[in-house]
């Protein structure tokens, strides 16, 4: 598996795991903090790559009036993990 795939599926689980913590929007900083909590930093301008990804992939969605991203469906990027 490539490393921007493997970045891509801990991004993907990272937010799944927020939602149902019960946290439906978040920022690019959230998850980056989540993740650093976890032992597994990535940075935020390689979360906003996959933020971009996950946008084209339409699995998030950005609301410009609260500059929150919310989760619209799971993308078919991520394995079983």
């Amino acid at each position: 598996m490539s490393i921007e795939k493997r970045r891509s599926e801990i991004v993907e689980s990272a937010i799944d795991e927020l939602v149902q913590q019960g946290k439906n929007s978040f920022k690019p900083g959230d998850i980056a903090d989540f993740l650093r909590d976890k032992n597994d930093p990535i940075s935020v301008w390689q979360l906003r790559a996959e933020f971009s990804l996950l946008e084209e992939k339409g699995a998030i969605s950005f609301d410009a009036d609260t500059a929150l991203w919310t989760r619209s469906q799971p993308s078919n990027m991520k394995s079983a993990i």
